[in-house]
This record gives C-alpha cells, sequence and structure tokens, in this order.
C-alpha cells in the first residue's frame, strides 16, 4: 500500500481508505502479509442489505416527489398494483415488495 501511494503521490491514509471501501465493497480480498487480490465475484447482499437498499431508493423517490410538488403517496401508489410495486423490471417477471418489520 506503501509504493501505491507513493506511485500515486497520495497520502497513505488516502490509499488505506481506498482499499478499505474496496474490501467493503467485496471487489477485492485482503489477507494479512499476503497482499490483496480483486475477488473472483461481486459479494452478495444480505436480504437485510437488499431491503435498506430498496428502502432508500424508495425514500429518495419520495423525497424527488415531493421536491417536484408531488405528493409521495401518490406517486408511489401509481406504482402499486395488487399490493405490490411494479416498475421497468415487469417484462422479466420480477415484482419488488417491500416488507415492513
Amino acid at each position: 500500500m506503501r509504493q501505491l501511494a507513493a506511485d500515486l503521490r497520495i497520502n497513505r491514509n488516502t490509499a488505506a481508505k481506498a482499499y478499505g471501501l474496496l474490501r467493503e465493497e467485496g471487489l477485492i480480498v485482503t489477507r494479512s502479509g499476503g497482499g490483496s487480490r480483486i475477488a473472483e465475484g461481486p459479494r452478495r447482499l444480505t436480504a437485510r442489505e437488499k431491503r435498506a437498499r430498496i428502502r432508500e431508493s424508495v425514500d429518495r423517490l419520495a423525497l424527488e416527489a415531493e421536491q417536484l410538488g408531488d405528493e409521495p403517496d401518490r406517486v408511489m401508489e401509481e406504482g402499486r398494483v395488487d399490493g405490490r410495486f411494479h416498475g421497468p423490471w415487469l417484462h422479466s417477471g420480477y415484482t419488488l415488495v417491500i416488507n415492513e418489520e
């Protein structure tokens, strides 16, 4: 990591933070004393992480609707059919269902 920081002329802490972020995203695998390598495939999200990302997206949609002067509930209702949300992925058979805990 020191060499990378020197080669890129950046602070070692910046390089370490970048490595940490890559590791958190599952893009690299780091072994103590063994260096780092590119991960074989993307890390799979847990069900909890998936729900959190979906909720964040829904929150952004509601905020944007409100900022545009629309009612977030009305915008969300437009995508709801039979109690489920449908979107562009509908043609592939996927249905988004958000379970409140």
